[in-house]
């Protein structure tokens, strides 16, 4: 019967050989003990072990065992019984078995050598590779660290060899001096020592204090600078400060630890030479070095000459002197400063003898001294020229060969007169290098190149136009007039003459500064006058400055206009002036909360005069005079113990209130008069407060302080025009309604007056589109690619810019400006519309849909991305008619043409989108409109159906107020529901706030500074006049209307010459949307005012 094989044959057949094998081994045993016993010689044992470890290596089996593929041997156990029974008979018949069997395993064996050899040669090999590789690594890291430390050494042996040269530049101007050998020497020798360790330290020192102390944040109290150098009382240490001062990393910290000084430049001379040399130092210090001594009998013959130290050779510390009393006093010359140091040397004696200051101006006052000058008025700091011309940046500033020339025959001109009076006193003012500018410092007017230069580099800064705005502040009246002030204050009218747009002159000579060349000082301009009006175009400001260089001759004869600044009602004081313990301790509580901070400093403002005069005023703002007798810093009062009227009972009641407890409220008064004086500090705040609570009696019994001129010219029996409130003021910068809404629903105010963010953005000139229209597919590829990117998708809305006429307009001058003509007629919306693959699907390209939705909500936030959509299919289906249309073609005044929709109500900004509601006319009407004037979508459309308006916010009443009462309606009301005539009353409007909030923000949008209260006394007029203004339903039209019906008349005329167009965007917009008929009309780009804001960009 024949064996079915299984699964389980080839693990039994490896069984049975296993057995097999066993007994072989135990067979193999025997013959060798028998071997061994006959006295044969035995060979090793043959490594059996290995053949049954590596199953991989399969024993063939003997050929009696080996039977056909598909049987069993079943007669396998008996063969090995009969094999084990026959072991002792048959031995000879075995050994040719044994001797097999031996070889076998040998083979296996040699082969099992081989194996491991070869691993191990592979094993050494990947092991000898792993180990080059970690060496390789090692001495690269070793390369790189050695070629680090050489560059650190290089720069430390660069380092000291500066210090080595300036020690030795030192050395040669101390040896220039006519002073002692022997006390040189002396002085020297321990200098010497300590000057290289002394000056690196003091570099890393000067590194560590140079932070600028403007930017601070407002709650943060900066601890006072130390002084950075000690004061100069002998020989080594003026060469100490003299070494020092060539650094110019020291010269900002001596700067910020002295601080702005009031007063003149002499006045501030005369309190910074304390904090530089001791005067009993000054008596051994002269200008030239040599000093005259006189006895009493001698004559004038009989003089003899002695030496002492020669201050003029001192070149940096006599600099650093100058730079300090320049940033108080920006007017005050270098050759003045050399002359008071010399009076200074030469009236040393009796300045020792003489050691208390004159009194101050303020002291004097009180006295009933006053100045023969009159008030002192703040110098604006200026903007000085750099050491050298050539350090100037030729990619941000002209600077041309022959204008260099101009410049340096101005500088000499103006300069003559001062040099030949004081010429023996300095050898070249040139040497020495200018101040540089600081937070919160301002310019006088340019008068030579170099300062156009280096105003050019300060007006890129963000920063420094936020200082000259604030410095300039609000000036009165719009456009023209303002500019016409303002250009006074950049430009001197005589440098205007050196200067062109474009560079060239009349006569056709390149000699004259090319004005257009400055973008930032240019853009500078244009923003202190957009800071006063809102409306004013940064063409405009192009074609005033080339305006006033072609008449600059005839303006330089005559005399500078002055600024005639707009005064700010400020909101009342949260609190009252404290008069006792209880309101103390209810402001230290409130003045702990940042919002209440705000509303003070808000209410403040800033205060004309300085530090001084700010403190004076604000400390009887904060406390009551008669409160202040009951206080003291330390609470102590000034009754003693070995006075005769003291007892123990006065002395207990001699504690006062201890007002350096209070903490926040002194924080908050250093707050109020740092708005006046960036330059005030926080312990001179805590000096003064105790110098009023020691002087408290004397100032109770002057009740008044009288007010200083400044103050007495800012007040006027009416309501000035810039009155408003601030907020508003903030709000309405902004070109879009949703911009100023959002301004306008902040709850807290700034600590300093807003300024809208598009009057301090750095605008380009004439932005560049960065793509071209789209005119293949691969074009269209890069486009989907970099719309992914917001820096991109920003730089093209800015390029494009708001379109006016709304939504639709804005889509049939993107679209131009996206893809060519042509390309559409090579598109289709999806790939199954016409079921070919020859056309593009644009509808796949999503970022580039979203690019242009994004483009388009920049001049219309309502328009929806449905309708984006709907508009690009509609442009795909009509490209082929549209291909065939190329549009109007431009004057030469560069108009473009777009889209306007006619609607009932025109305004002069061009704003064309429709109203959200019909005029009231009923009681029902005005009660649906107060539901949904609250409503952001409702305010957005109206404001931008309404748009800006033209002249003045009273103007712009009249205009809107006809779009939202009829006058019909306005019979029936009256602003608090009185009637004069009718006892059951009219309507009160006053009743009805969100839709005069409405009608507020919409004339804000047209004159932020219109006031709310201005706005209430015209709709009480309004109501007031109500039977007047029914009668007269058609009032004359404003210069802005009949401007708009005259361009409707130059339209008309050129109508024939449109109708081809006119039909094609009629079908289209019937398609669209159904309402109204449209044509092109053409907006002069050049009125408009160039500002960019982004507000929502990706959808």
């Amino acid at each position: 019967m024949a064996w079915e094989p299984s699964v389980l044959q080839s693990d039994r057949i490896q069984i049975v050989m296993e057995e097999v094998l066993r007994e072989v081994k135990h067979l193999a045993l025997g013959m060798r003990a028998v071997l061994e016993h006959l006295g044969l010689v035995v060979e090793p044992e043959p490594r059996l072990g290995c053949v049954l470890e590596k199953p991989a290596v399969k024993a063939e089996p003997p050929p009696s065992f080996a039977g056909k593929d598909d049987e069993f041997p079943q007669d396998q156990y008996e063969v090995i019984e009969e094999i084990a029974m026959q072991e002792q008979d048959t031995y000879e018949d075995q050994e040719p078995l044994e001797e097999q069997v031996i070889q076998d395993v040998q083979e296996i064996q040699e082969l099992q050598d081989e194996h491991d050899a070869l691993e191990i040669l592979e094993v050494q090999g990947e092991q000898e590779i792993q180990e080059t590789q970690e060496i390789q690594e090692i001495q690269e890291i070793q390369e790189i660290q050695e070629e680090q430390e050489e560059v650190e050494e290089l720069e430390e042996l660069e380092e000291l060899e500066e210090l080595e040269d300036q020690e030795e530049h030192g050395t040669l101007e101390i040896q220039e001096t006519q002073m002692d050998e022997r006390e040189y020497q002396t002085e020297k020798e321990s200098f010497d020592a300590m000057e290289l360790d002394q000056s690196i330290l003091d570099c890393f020192r000067m590194k560590e204090e140079s932070c600028d102390i403007d930017d601070r944040l407002m709650l943060a109290i900066a601890a006072k600078p130390v002084r950075p150098f000690a004061l100069v009382k002998c020989l080594h240490d003026l060469v100490q400060l003299e070494s020092k001062a060539a650094n110019p990393a020291f010269i900002t910290p001596v700067i910020e630890w002295i601080g702005h000084i009031e007063g003149g430049g002499r006045t501030v001379c005369l309190q910074i030479v304390d904090q530089f040399f001791d005067r009993a130092f000054l008596m051994n210090v002269s200008w030239t070095g040599s000093a005259r001594s006189k006895a009493a009998n001698q004559a004038k013959a009989e003089v003899t000459t002695a030496k002492k130290i020669a201050l003029r050779n001192y070149i940096n510390t006599i600099d650093l002197f100058y730079r300090t009393v320049l940033y108080s006093d920006p007017e005050f010359t270098f050759e003045q400063a050399t002359s008071f140091l010399h009076n200074c040397l030469r009236n040393a004696t009796q300045r020792r003898e003489f050691l208390k200051l004159r009194k101050s101006v303020t002291k004097r006052r009180r006295h009933g001294i006053t100045s023969s000058r009159g008030p002192h008025v703040r110098k604006a700091p200026r903007i000085l020229p750099s050491k050298s011309t050539h350090e100037i940046d030729p990619s941000n500033s002209y600077t041309s060969e022959e204008d260099l020339s101009l410049c340096v025959e101005a500088a000499r001109e103006s300069h003559d007169d001062q040099q030949e009076t004081n010429r023996t006193m300095v050898k070249d003012s040139t040497e020495h290098e200018m101040i540089e500018i600081y937070p919160m410092k301002m310019f006088t007017p340019i008068k030579c190149l170099a300062e156009l230069n280096a105003l050019e580099k300060q007006a890129a800064d963000k920063s420094f136009i936020v200082s000259v705005l604030r410095s300039i502040g609000r000036v009165n009246g719009r456009g023209r007039a303002v500019a016409l002030q303002i250009v006074d204050q950049f430009f001197d009218r005589d440098f205007l003459t050196q200067c062109s747009w474009a560079g060239i002159s009349k006569e056709g000579e390149a000699r004259i500064i090319p004005l257009s060349v400055f973008c930032h000082t240019i853009n500078l301009f244009y923003r202190a006058v957009l800071y006063s009006d809102l409306e004013y175009g940064l063409v405009e400001a192009k074609q005033f400055l080339q305006w006033c260089l072609s008449n600059a001759k005839s303006r330089s004869k005559k005399q500078p206009l002055k600024l005639s600044r707009i005064t700010i009602d400020r909101p009342p004081m949260p609190f009252s002036p404290v008069s006792s313990l209880s309101e103390l301790d209810a402001l230290e509580t409130r003045a702990s909360d940042q919002a209440f901070i705000l509303c003070v400093i808000k209410a403040i403002g800033t205060v004309e005069g300085g530090a001084r005069t700010a403190c004076l005023q604000l400390v009887d703002r904060f406390f009551d005079r008669g409160f202040l007798m009951q206080a003291s810093w330390t609470g102590t009062s000034r009754a003693k113990r070995g006075e005769p009227n003291s007892t123990p009972k006065a002395e207990k009641l001699g504690a006062k209130i201890a007002l350096r407890n209070y903490p926040n409220t002194i924080k908050l008064f250093y707050h109020a008069v740092r708005q006046s004086d960036a330059h005030f500090g926080f312990d001179q705040a805590k000096l003064f407060l105790r110098t009023c609570m020691k002087n408290s009696k004397q100032r109770l019994e002057c009740r008044r302080m009288r007010k200083p001129v400044a103050k007495r010219r800012s007040k006027n029996t009416g309501t000035s025009p810039g009155s408003a409130n601030e907020s508003a003021k903030a709000a309405a910068g902004d070109t879009d309604a949703e911009g100023e809404l959002t301004e306008l629903d902040q709850t807290l105010v700034d600590f300093v007056e807003p300024i809208d963010d598009r009057i301090i953005r750095v605008v380009e000139f004439n932005p560049v589109q960065p793509f071209d229209p789209v005119k293949c597919v691969d074009d269209l590829e890069r486009l989907e690619a970099k719309a992914t990117d917001q820096s991109f998708v920003v730089s093209v809305v800015k390029a494009i810019g708001c379109i006016l006429g709304g939504g639709r307009a804005a889509c049939l001058e993107i679209a131009d400006r996206f893809f060519d003509r042509s390309f559409l007629m090579q598109c289709t919306w999806t790939r199954t519309a016409r079921e070919t693959d020859d056309l593009i699907p644009l509808a796949t390209y999503e970022n580039t849909i979203n690019l242009f939705h994004s483009v388009v909500r920049y001049s219309d936030l309502a328009f929806p991305f449905d309708e984006t959509k709907s508009f690009l299919q509609r442009c795909i289906k009509m490209a082929k008619q549209r291909g065939q249309i190329r549009g109007l073609k431009t004057g030469s005044k560069r108009k473009t043409q777009r889209l306007v929709t006619k609607q009932p109500y025109q305004t002069a900004s061009g704003a064309r989108n429709a109203m959200p509601f019909a005029p009231v006319t009923c009681l029902a009407e005005l009660e649906e409109l107060e539901k949904i004037a609250s409503r952001r979508g409702v305010i957005i459309s109206f404001i931008n159906a309404v748009g800006p308006i033209r002249g003045g916010g009273r103007n712009a009443c009249l205009q809107i107020i006809d779009r939202i009462f009829h006058r019909s309606f306005l019979l029936n009301c009256s602003w608090s529901g009185v009637s004069k005539g009718l006892k059951s009353g009219k309507i009160a409007l006053q009743n009805y706030e969100n839709t005069l909030q409405l009608f507020y923000r919409a004339v804000l949008y047209s004159d932020p500074a219109f006031g709310y209260e201005d706005f209430r006394q015209f709709m009480m007029l309004c109501t007031r006049n109500a039977k007047h203004r029914h009668a007269a339903l058609l009032l004359r039209k404003s210069a802005a209307k009949r401007w708009v019906g005259r361009r409707n008349r130059w339209r008309n005329r050129y109508q024939t010459s449109v109708q081809a167009s006119e039909h094609q965007e009629e079908n289209y917009d019937t398609a669209a949307a159904g309402h109204g008929s449209a044509q092109f009309a053409e907006v002069d780009d050049e009125t408009q005012p160039v500002v960019y804001e982004i507000v929502e960009v990706i959808e």
